[in-house]
């Protein structure tokens, strides 16, 4: 766990995102923490991510399977 100021944290919010949780204090005292997603949370929001993209241009679940199983190189 990371311990850390507002400025700093906006400075390296980038570097630390995603790897360690951080306190991050206001004039010396802890007022957040930002915890990290674990790998099956991150997992089901890309799922999501992907999904809502595929609606978004109109891909239906069918043509989702052709399409993987094309690209295994197996028959539709």
């Amino acid at each position: 766990m990371i311990i850390m100021g507002i400025r700093e944290f906006r400075q390296k919010m980038s570097d630390v995102l995603g790897y360690e949780d951080v306190i991050i204090t206001k004039d010396g005292i802890p007022v957040a923490k930002v915890v990290s997603l674990d790998p099956i949370e991150r997992w089901e929001l890309l799922i999501q991510k992907i999904q809502g993209q595929f609606q978004e241009a109109g891909v239906t679940d069918l043509e989702i399977k052709e399409m993987y199983r094309t690209a295994r190189g197996k028959n539709a």
